[in-house]
């Protein structure tokens, strides 16, 4: 793929290995044209997943992306829920706005797996959190977004440091048809929830097509942002 980025850890593992239930997840990326660096970033781990988008442009973005998808990804292996480590990340990110003198930030979601099966999700920002089961898509979280469509909270934000991020709890993936997909706005703004979902068709189910396509498809759209996607199905 011209211009792709792929900053996961791997493009495909098991998950939960030692739970009853197990998450295969897979991810993709590409840099779009506004910049000459993808500020998007994701990891892929045995306990979760995170996704984060830089805010800010010219090299804040890549630096609070990297920063906050390195510290949620750490904190994933801890006894912290999704949400505290969303909190944790931001106080690091506003930190490091104030030392280098950026108002930047990055969105974030994180997906905890839980020993029930169940996804301890939070965010802050706009990336998007999908379900998909059979043909029938629908979003977990929404947008952080204020009423004149402006991006109301992210990590990083001095001004909205204390604002609480977005928790959900999604159920377990029970069958073979389900996925839950994560994507940064530059894949969702350009894509309708029917065209994922027939992405998941064409996919057969292969979670690395299903990545992969999602990016390429919303490049084919027109989508001049960063484009990431990460897929995530249950395997036992």
């Amino acid at each position: 793929m011209s211009g792709a980025s792929d900053f996961g850890k791997g493009t495909q593992m098991d998950c939960s290995k030692t739970n009853a239930t197990r998450y295969e997840c897979a991810g993709a990326s590409a840099r779009g044209f506004a910049r000459r660096e993808n500020q998007d970033r994701y990891r892929l781990s045995d306990t979760g997943i995170v996704l984060c988008d830089g805010i800010g442009g010219a090299e804040a973005g890549e630096v609070f992306a990297e920063a906050s998808c390195w510290r949620c990804d750490k904190l994933l292996s801890t006894s912290l829920g999704a949400n505290e480590i969303i909190a944790d990340a931001n106080e690091k990110a506003v930190a490091i706005g104030t030392v280098i003198g950026s108002r930047g930030g990055s969105s974030a979601c994180v997906a905890k797996f839980r020993q029930d099966g169940s996804v301890d999700i939070s965010s802050r920002g706009d990336i998007l959190a999908i379900r998909l089961s059979g043909h029938k898509a629908s979003i977990v979280n929404r947008p952080d977004y204020s009423a004149e469509c402006k991006l109301e909270a992210y990590l990083g934000d001095g001004r909205n440091a204390d604002m609480a991020s977005q928790r959900y709890c999604a159920l377990p993936l029970d069958r073979v048809d389900e996925c839950f997909i994560f994507v940064s706005d530059g894949v969702w703004k350009s894509l309708s929830l029917d065209e994922m979902a027939d992405t998941w068709d064409a996919s057969s189910g292969d979670i690395k097509v299903m990545a992969s396509s999602l990016v390429k498809l919303a490049g084919r759209h027109g989508s001049l942002d960063d484009r990431t996607a990460v897929v995530c199905k249950r395997v036992a």
